[in-house]
């Protein structure tokens, strides 16, 4: 018994591409904050029972430790379940699919840490240093007065203003 295969051209209506959904990524995201926040208040609480104050070194030592350890692992948890939501939310039974938007949600969360970093540290630096700049505050540099180096301490700025 043989089979006869006919070529066809292209099927119509048969959606080759993958797409992506944002909203189910972007809410996978928000899942995986907010188990990453609760998971972290339970840390906190870890650490806080497990502080020994007559053993300080002991426990500092334990808690920095520990604290490593715990970030790195409410983020892989946290994640792989937001990944997962994501994945719940995006409405396919694909499992590729399914798994691009678990990527994708771990995409997201690195890049949008990456850019709270910056933006926070670009603000914590220009704003330290332009704010005594643009208000004539001490500064950086160091001057002499009465032959004692005044390295620019709040209370010599003010007084530097009222003498002069």
């Amino acid at each position: 018994m043989s089979f006869a295969t006919e070529a066809t051209g292209p099927q119509v209506g048969v959606k080759t591409e993958i797409g992506l959904r944002w909203s189910a990524i972007f809410g996978g995201w928000l899942v995986a904050g907010g188990i990453a926040f609760l998971l972290y208040v339970a840390g906190l609480a870890i650490g806080f029972a497990a502080f020994d104050p007559y053993n300080a070194s002991a426990t500092a030592k334990g808690i920095g430790i520990g604290t490593a350890l715990w970030m790195v692992l409410t983020w892989a948890v946290a994640l792989f379940l937001g990944g997962m939501f994501a994945s719940w939310f995006d409405g396919k039974t694909d499992r590729t699919v399914g798994a691009l938007h678990g990527i994708a949600v771990w995409g997201l969360s690195i890049a949008a840490t990456f850019v709270a970093g910056c933006v926070g540290h670009d603000a914590g630096c220009t704003g330290g240093c332009s704010g005594c700049a643009r208000r004539g505050g001490p500064g950086h540099r160091s001057r002499e007065r009465g032959g004692k180096r005044d390295h620019g301490t709040a209370g010599s700025a003010h007084a530097a203003h009222r003498a002069g």
